[in-house]
């Protein structure tokens, strides 16, 4: 799991959540492994050293985990006119499309010429 239980939480503070009933603790634990196991297959797939050291790396993934499992959770039992998922899976996929298209090297300020470390 890359984010924490309080990352989550964070991210599902808002007044729309507290009206709703949200999962448990180990409910959120649950679905944060299940994301994270997702992200690893995709780190796995586009080659990334496993498991990743990087400091600036995981952050992205902390964030990426987190934000999927806001966006499932967001999306559960709510009609689509009132989710506000939408800033959940568009966060995810960003993270996402950064992972495959290689650009975390962008992020840290480093060419792939210059870059010798294996992610």
């Amino acid at each position: 799991m890359y984010c924490t239980i309080e990352d989550i939480e964070a991210l599902l503070s808002s007044d729309f959540f507290k009206e709703h009933n949200l999962p448990d603790r180990g409910k959120l634990k649950t679905i944060a492994e299940q994301v994270a196991a997702q992200i690893d297959g995709i780190l796995i797939k586009y080659g990334y050293t496993m498991p990743p050291t990087d400091p600036q790396l995981k952050a992205l993934l902390g964030a990426m985990n987190a934000n999927g499992v806001a966006a499932i959770i967001a999306s559960k039992d709510h009609p689509a006119d009132v989710r506000p998922d939408n800033v959940f899976k568009e966060n995810y996929n960003q993270c996402l499309q950064v992972l495959i298209d290689r650009h975390y090297i962008d992020y840290v300020g480093l060419n792939e010429e210059e870059d010798d470390r294996q992610w």
